[in-house]
């Protein structure tokens, strides 16, 4: 008798692995990228515009090339107002500068990813730029370089790391 009910457990507990295995695995599949219940909201599309014109780049190009954070000030609040700004390369380009320079971590991690988002829908910088654009990884180390400096010491760095890569290009 003892036999018989260790048998019968000893199924129902091999069943109840066995079933929850399946769900796991069925619930993997199902949040493939396409919508489950406990997946993300799918994200926005994004449609790359051109809105920071020539000038635009222009000025945010002498502010950056000089580490110039009130000019660089100046220039993200004038980029803030333009509409549709998330969504043009060259307007996150200038806003993840500023946000490095002024040392706000966060909101350039936010920036760098919505460049990356940008430039993956096909967006692009202009070649107007001087010193000319640098890439996402260039930013992101810059990123990474600032908020090691944060841990280490409450002081903020002024992005000179992105600067010896401008002068690089």
């Amino acid at each position: 008798m003892r036999k018989k009910i260790l048998l019968v457990a000893g199924i129902v507990i091999a069943l109840c692995i066995v079933g929850v295995g399946i769900y796991a695995v069925a619930t993997l599949l199902a949040n493939n990228g396409t919508g489950g219940a406990d997946s993300k909201p799918n994200q926005v599309k994004i449609t790359p515009v051109t809105v920071c014109d020539n000038d635009v780049i222009t000025r945010a190009s002498g502010a950056i090339g000089n580490n110039n954070l009130s000019a660089l000030t100046a220039m993200s609040i004038e980029v803030a107002a333009i509409g549709q700004y998330k969504n043009d390369a060259n307007c996150e380009y200038i806003m993840a500068r500023y946000y490095l320079a002024s040392g706000q971590a966060d909101k350039a991690s936010d920036t760098i990813n919505q460049l990356q988002r940008v430039l993956s829908a096909g967006g692009a910088y202009s070649t107007v730029f001087n010193p000319p654009a640098v890439n996402i990884s260039d930013l992101r180390g810059s990123l990474a370089t600032l908020k090691a400096q944060q841990k280490t010491d409450t002081q903020q760095i002024p992005g000179d790391d992105l600067n010896e890569v401008d002068g690089q290009k």
